[in-house]
């Protein structure tokens, strides 16, 4: 077990900076709604491939609108289950994001080095085309780095070695990205198939999506508990004695702007 030396810094924020708080609630409902999330992009995988499987003993869509009442279930089931997925999926970025945004509102009180942008940046960082195709990987890494309890509050190795290692992230954020890439390129051809073939290759996409998307789920629920798990350990560990951290929260994060932009969040 690392070993670390409390003589080596203690943390000690500024009356103007905010105080800690914790993270334990927002974690649990963060993790709760992305392992939702999760389980339903696994449901919708089988549910594709029987769409694929009935659409592909079709040579045209016309020999598809005149099948029957067996076609019209896989296809309603199909409907369902993407509703539902949008539900859950819309729940997860709300409450992933105001987990984010609290992580990042505590590092001012678990380091000396200041903060490279502000929480609600760091929250609103996620809806700007472009930029979010690498800036919140950037500022998850940052939260990550700057809650190490390995690291003094200059931000130097007070252990022999790291407590965990980043590259969980950049896999996490690799598997992130590309399923948002082939989420819109099949969100793209959905708009315009006319052909039966058009509908396979879309139906394909959407199962890969939904492998890409699982493993980013799985990973992004390690780097959650990951992240909050260490500024508990901090802050417990290097902060001056004093009363405990106030309970938890919501006021303070911008939770209308990320049901605005939760459409745009998905689709980069």
């Amino acid at each position: 077990m690392t070993s670390y030396n409390q003589s080596n810094f203690q943390l000690s924020p500024s009356p103007a900076q905010p105080p800690f708080a914790s993270l334990r609630l927002r974690a649990q409902l963060a993790v709760a709604a992305l392992a939702a999330t999760v389980a339903v992009e696994l449901i919708s995988i089988p549910v594709n491939a029987a769409l694929i499987s009935r659409l592909s003993s079709f040579a045209d869509l016309s020999a598809v609108y005149e099948m029957g009442e067996e076609f019209s279930l896989t296809e309603i089931l199909s409907v369902l289950v993407t509703l539902l997925l949008l539900v859950v999926y819309i729940v997860a970025v709300v409450l992933f994001l105001m987990w984010l945004h609290r992580a990042y509102r505590n590092l001012p009180a678990l380091t000396a080095m200041k903060p490279e942008t502000s929480p609600g940046w760091a929250v609103g960082s996620w809806f700007i085309p472009i930029l979010n195709l690498f800036r919140p990987y950037q500022i998850v890494k940052e939260a990550w780095e700057k809650s190490d309890p390995a690291r003094d509050i200059s931000g130097a190795y007070v252990s022999s070695d790291p407590s965990r290692s980043t590259t969980l992230l950049a896999v996490w954020w690799g598997f992130w990205v590309v399923s948002n890439i082939v989420s819109n390129i099949s969100g793209r051809l959905d708009w315009r198939a006319e052909t039966v073939r058009e509908y396979l290759t879309i139906a394909w996409l959407d199962i890969a999506a939904s492998v890409f998307s699982v493993v980013a789920g799985v990973l992004v629920i390690q780097v959650v508990r990951n992240i909050s798990h260490m500024q508990e350990t901090k802050f417990q560990r290097h902060a001056p004695l004093g009363p405990p951290p106030p309970p938890e929260s919501f006021g303070d994060a911008p939770a209308t702007m990320m049901l605005t932009g939760a459409r745009n969040f998905r689709e980069i």
